[in-house]
């Protein structure tokens, strides 16, 4: 969501939602890369709902998901995240 914000169209039309699609792209990739999928079902399938490692599984894919979105507002923004 936070991409599209960023880089999504502001009027129907608009050919910028080309560029988002590819970075929601990248991010999806980066995902994939280290969890094999980035299908939220797929991820958790091996864990109940109440299981405290799913948590910790879970944030770790939060973190990849924010270390992407960082990289790329780095790149496209000029944006320096720390």
């Amino acid at each position: 969501m936070c991409l599209g914000k960023v880089f999504g169209r502001t009027v129907k039309g608009d050919p910028a939602f080309r560029k988002c699609i590819d970075l929601v792209r990248e991010l999806n990739d980066d995902v994939a890369k280290e969890y094999v999928s980035s299908i939220c079902p797929e991820l958790i399938a091996d864990y109940s709902f109440t299981d405290p490692e799913r948590k910790t599984y879970c944030t770790g894919i939060v973190h990849t998901c924010i270390r992407s979105f960082a990289k790329i507002m780095e790149r496209e923004c000029g944006v320096a995240v720390k």
